[in-house]
């Protein structure tokens, strides 16, 4: 395709910034701010979906951006608009995960326990 441009370094640098949002660490410095406007727009039954979304409380807001941007990489890598139910289903799934992740969190600061690397056998 001659002439197409492809913004993926756009796209690693959101994608980072993600990645430290998740894992509750700090953003790099060079992708202290969120970069917006580079992906394409919600299709309209997961917009439609996200907008009506009964969000669980405890869920911080930070993460529910978190899972909004999983189920757009899940759209991304399919290019399928599911029916509203269908994405119901799959943001659930994404915020029970979000969930799990806190509580891991949680478990590990009240036990003072850091995570550990898994060794690869040779």
């Amino acid at each position: 395709m001659a002439g197409a441009v492809t913004d993926w370094g756009g796209m690693r640098t959101h994608r980072r910034w993600l990645e430290a949002l998740a894992l509750g660490e700090e953003p790099p410095a060079s992708t202290s701010k969120p970069v917006h406007g580079r992906l394409a727009p919600l299709p309209a039954n997961l917009s439609a979906t996200i907008g009506s979304y009964e969000w669980m409380p405890e869920l911080p807001d930070e993460l529910r951006l978190l899972v909004r941007e999983q189920a757009r990489q899940h759209y991304d890598l399919g290019h399928i608009d599911f029916p509203r139910d269908e994405w119901q289903r799959i943001v659930t799934g994404l915020e029970r995960e979000a969930l799990a992740l806190l509580a891991r969190r949680r478990t590990r600061s009240a036990s003072g326990d850091r995570p550990t690397k898994k060794r690869r056998r040779a």
